[in-house]
């Protein structure tokens, strides 16, 4: 069962040392992404000409790579745009109201545009180098067709490794959560987590110290995550038992061990249910509050907080967004330990009449029979009325078990 995930906002963009637009992508560049370029660079000796030649090849090289992401990009109907850091490319896929759901297929192709650009413009550069004599019969020339075809060719094989972040790993991630649905993601980093020891362990013996650091920084960002996502399916499983107080600590305990922003609301989204199924309204809105601005919470969330705020027309139009299995895993026990434990106010002004026409047959049957079977006989009738005039008929032949 999928859990509550929050929505990525659009985030302040970094500051650049440049900024253009490249057929209407636009690209920033950050300072640390030529000072990265001239550490490489600089290995071996090289000369100030040889310095700024190899920071050019990998900026037309980098740039022309994640132009394929974006290319793709656009034509799944995102809004694009690429910046280049110390680490090398990224190109950011921002949603608009016209974006159609990801799929699989979508996410695949994405991935591999950008190895796949590069490995043309690699093609291109080896067929100019046979083709043109020149090319070859210069020292210069011939240093900057071997960095273009390394930063291409080179480069594009090594980044279809499946290890994430890099692109093997995304279209490795893409792949897997077609043939495994609930479990691909994970399946991803586990995956990572074994060719990067692989690669770390191979890059050690060779002595290779800038893939042996590419190796280790993914191996140790994967655990993390890991680490994070058995933290969190804990705080979940809890939450399943009914023991809200217990769920809660395990989500701020996941909440600590966040790889990011996202990972970090999605952690604090689970206090945040806990918190106002345990009746603690002030512990709610400060876990809420404390959500990365960079993210937008969840459809179920801002949903949630609607009816709080008396909102019903809001909430039922976020309800409808979101997987009914979701919704009843949510509101289901919170109505429950409300009507149970002294804020059956509360569950009544929930249960609006414009909302509920926004639910589920099989929520709103769900919520009927375990009101009654804590027996909430005034909260289950005050449901059973609502459903018969919302035209929602009642179906408890197979209610959500709580």
């Amino acid at each position: 069962m999928k859990e509550a995930a929050p929505e990525q906002a659009v985030a302040p963009k970094p500051p650049a040392v440049l900024s253009f637009s490249l057929f209407g992508f636009p690209v920033r560049v950050r300072v640390e992404f030529a000072i990265v370029a001239a550490l490489l660079g600089s290995m071996g000796g090289a000369t100030s000409a040889e310095i700024a030649a190899w920071i050019a090849v990998v900026f037309v090289s980098v740039l022309f790579h994640e132009l394929g992401h974006a290319v793709v990009a656009r034509r799944a109907g995102y809004h694009p745009w690429i910046e280049l850091h110390g680490m090398g490319g990224l190109t950011h896929c921002e949603r608009g109201e016209a974006t159609p759901p990801a799929t699989w297929r979508t996410d695949l192709a994405i991935a591999l545009a950008g190895p796949f650009f590069g490995l043309a413009l690699g093609g291109a550069v080896w067929l100019a180098n046979r083709s043109l004599p020149a090319l070859q019969s210069q020292e210069t020339a011939r240093d900057v067709v071997r960095d273009l075809l390394w930063a291409n060719v080179g480069w594009s094989v090594l980044n279809l490794v499946p290890i994430l972040p890099y692109d093997g790993g995304l279209a490795a991630m893409a792949v897997l959560g077609r043939l495994f649905p609930s479990r691909g993601v994970r399946m991803a980093y586990q995956l990572t987590v074994v060719v990067a020891g692989i690669a770390l362990a191979g890059s050690i013996y060779a002595r290779w110290v800038w893939t042996g650091y590419l190796a280790a920084r993914a191996l140790l960002a994967s655990l993390r995550v890991l680490r994070f996502d058995a933290a969190l399916g804990r705080a979940w499983g809890l939450w399943d038992a009914l023991r809200f107080s217990e769920a809660r600590a395990e989500a701020e305990r996941a909440t600590a061990r966040a790889p990011d922003a996202f990972a970090r609301a999605r952690a604090t989204e689970v206090v945040v249910f806990a918190c106002l199924a345990s009746r603690d309204a002030a512990g709610a809105k400060a876990a809420y509050d404390s959500i990365p601005r960079e993210v937008l919470p969840s459809a179920l969330l801002r949903a949630i907080v609607a009816l709080d705020t008396g909102e019903p027309a809001a909430a039922g139009a976020l309800f409808r967004t979101v997987e009914p299995s979701l919704i009843a895993r949510v509101t289901v026990p919170m109505i429950v330990a409300w009507a149970t434990s002294g804020w059956e106010d509360r569950a009544m002004a929930w249960l609006d009449e414009e909302t509920f026409a926004a639910l589920p047959e099989s929520l709103i049957g769900a919520l009927a029979e375990a009101l009654r079977s804590r027996g909430c006989a005034s909260l289950a009738v005050r449901v059973e009325e609502l459903a018969r005039r919302t035209a929602a008929p009642l179906d408890l032949s197979n209610p959500v078990n709580r």
